[in-house]
């Protein structure tokens, strides 16, 4: 699946993933109600990937109103404004920098997750790699225990996504996950 927005929205959701046999049922359930709920708004499509949801944004989608609407989903855990990059440390750098850079903070860690395993380095030597670059160019403290910003990256094999805010949805199951087919 290629990603072809600039701007997107990752999607974190609860028990949807973990119904098992039904995951696809929930999955599909819970991309209705997004859709419903942002209703009246231009964006792009609402895909599913690697176990999380992808809302890719056109350059006139208005952010805010797709974070008002989005926090009020259930079925949703949270949410991020992310960044999506080739599976390249080098460039997952760059894009890192470019990322936090648009937050005010002394301290910050990384935490990199790997689901692509074909990808060179562990989620630790990420975190490392990625770090130490953030860090030689904030001149920022890196703290592992209550860092002012956490600079997210997630490694799969449609790409990799860079966030560094996590928004709070409601969680629990989508609307109308407990109906009977």
């Amino acid at each position: 699946m290629a990603i072809s927005a600039d701007r997107l929205i990752l999607i974190h959701y609860h028990e949807v993933g973990l119904k098992g046999k039904n995951r696809g049922r929930f999955e599909n359930k819970l991309m209705g109600n997004i859709a419903r709920s942002l209703r009246g708004i231009d964006h792009g499509p609402v895909r599913r990937i690697y176990g999380r949801l992808l809302l890719e944004l056109k350059p006139t989608t208005p952010i805010g109103v797709i974070r008002e609407r989005l926090s009020q989903v259930f079925g949703i855990a949270n949410f991020s404004e992310a960044v999506v990059v080739s599976a390249n440390i080098e460039v997952i750098r760059d894009t890192a920098w470019a990322v936090v850079q648009k937050s005010s903070f002394n301290s910050f860690k990384v935490a990199a997750r790997r689901a692509d395993k074909t990808f060179p380095l562990n989620s630790g030597e990420i975190n490392i790699d990625v770090g130490a670059h953030l860090q030689a160019l904030s001149k920022a403290q890196v703290r592992m225990d209550n860092p002012d910003l956490t600079c997210h990256i997630e490694v799969s094999h449609q790409g990799v996504f860079v966030y560094t805010e996590k928004i709070p949805g409601p969680g629990g199951l989508p609307v109308g996950a407990n109906e009977r087919a």
